[in-house]
């Protein structure tokens, strides 16, 4: 008898939950680590396996029930490019196991070579075939022990669920065979087992409002780089129809993190390249020439109003500006020749650094658009369609934040648990890390927190530190 189906809600929703609530986002599991000194391969983000799994045994002491949610990219699949090799004996053991799960769902696949890899796959991972994607899922489980034993554990507590909602880097919940897969995993791979844990996970494609007060969103689809209106190709109706974002995290910024693992962690993003060309020039010529230019083309192809929008603000920004520079560059040798006092030098290359920096930001500003961390404007909008909201939160930004979109409804951004790097500071931030959202429970009314955070030190969950933002500067 095949494994049963996940419940799965592909539509806002809307849910009641007599459990007390908390809330993470953006945790960014990867294949975390491999043996056999349990080095982190070089695409992970998330290393506090054991401090998450404290904090879940902390918040289970609790005599009432828990409803954990995930707020999207709970785990990454695009960080995982590792590809099954008949060399490796490791990978024999994955392959099993991967086939006995296939063969526990039906999957028309069970029976066939699944070390087969094409050359794109080769070097840059799996594509997003529902059954590869359970593949990269099992390589996520198997890197990240102690954090999936800590939610087995969760979930073996009566009472406890988990409530999962779908990111931009966990696109791959869209398939059927990836949900039963996790289940199946935190079961112990026990098919008997996979019962009783299926029913305690419910998966959300969009948006969940929980007891008519609490709106749950990830928040990436207010952004055209981490949302596309479709799920899978038409042409391709086996394969996810990745944003444009997500295609140039897979074949560059994965390239870019194998130079230095944390330069994805660069705040603000539009500084990675930057942060690159400073450290390593001329892998990053490679970077540009060769892998760029690869997922160039496939945005070309599936995301044509988006690429002809870049190339229209080339042609229209770009080409201004270069003539722009050529004159100013042949009027500086021909006045800074006339100028002949130290003063007037001075003032000369003074005016046109000015200038020359203003045109760079105007050119950078309308490439790039403005970059807002916060999706307080779109918390707002949903409050406006649904006014009896107390909270709504989003994640995705991965800045935290509280604010006031109406009187008795707050916004609550529950940032990460994953290292920002700032890069006009160049030292590792984890003050806005470790977030979490904690609403108890009170006969179907859900009492606000503030913003907490885990404090693993302590063995805690501790207020987070704000300051007010003055309105006037």
């Amino acid at each position: 008898m095949a494994l049963a189906l996940t419940h799965n809600e592909p539509a806002p929703s809307t849910c009641d939950d007599s459990n007390d609530i908390i809330l993470v986002s953006d945790l960014h599991l990867a294949d975390g680590r491999t043996e056999p000194f349990g080095k982190f391969t070089q695409g992970e983000n998330f290393f506090r396996d054991e401090s998450f799994g404290r904090f879940l045994g902390k918040v289970s002491q609790s005599n009432h029930p828990q409803t954990l949610i995930i707020n999207g990219d709970f785990v990454d699949f695009l960080r995982v490019n590792r590809v099954p090799r008949k060399e490796k004996p490791e990978d024999s053991l994955l392959v099993e196991r991967w086939r006995r799960f296939l063969q526990a769902i039906n999957h028309p696949t069970a029976g066939k070579d699944l070390y087969s890899a094409d050359k794109s796959e080769t070097e840059y991972g799996l594509k997003t075939d529902d059954y590869k994607s359970v593949w990269k899922l099992l390589l996520i489980h198997d890197g990240h022990k102690p954090f999936f034993d800590a939610l087995r554990s969760f979930l073996a507590n009566t009472g406890n669920t988990l409530i999962i909602l779908k990111g931009n880097h966990d696109l791959e919940f869209f398939w059927e065979p990836v949900r039963q897969a996790l289940a199946f995993f935190l079961a112990g791979e026990n098919a008997q087992t996979y019962t009783a844990f299926n029913e305690r996970i419910r998966f959300f494609q969009q948006s969940v409002v929980i007891n008519g007060q609490l709106y749950v969103e990830h928040g990436h689809v207010y952004e055209d780089v981490t949302y596309s209106k479709r799920d899978t190709l038409p042409q391709y109706p086996d394969q996810l129809d990745l944003p444009v974002g997500s295609l140039f995290n897979r074949y560059v910024i994965n390239k870019i993190e194998a130079i230095d693992p944390l330069f994805d962690n660069i705040k603000p993003p539009t500084s990675i390249l930057r942060a690159v060309a400073l450290h390593y020039p001329t892998k990053l010529l490679k970077i540009i020439f060769y892998h760029f230019l690869g997922a160039w083309k496939i945005v070309r192809k599936n995301h044509v109003r988006y690429a002809a929008r870049i190339v229209g603000k080339i042609v229209s920004v770009g080409l201004p500006v270069l003539v722009f520079a050529g004159l100013a560059v042949l009027l500086y040798f021909k006045l800074q020749n006339l100028i002949t006092d130290d003063v007037g030098r001075w003032l000369f290359n003074t005016v046109v650094s000015l200038v020359g920096a203003l045109a760079v930001r105007w050119m950078q500003g309308l490439l790039s658009g403005s970059e807002s961390s916060s999706l307080l404007e779109h918390a707002k909008a949903v409050y406006h369609g649904n006014p009896s909201l107390t909270i709504i939160t989003f994640g995705h930004t991965h800045d935290s934040e509280m604010s006031l979109v109406a009187p008795d409804c707050w916004y609550v951004n529950s940032g990460t648990w994953i290292p920002t790097i700032e890069i006009v500071t160049n030292r590792v931030q984890d003050t806005n890390t470790f977030c979490v959202l904690r609403l108890i429970n009170n006969n179907g009314t859900l009492q606000r927190e503030p913003l907490l955070r885990w404090n693993d030190d302590r063995g805690e969950l501790e207020q987070m530190i704000f300051f007010e933002v003055s309105s006037t500067k």
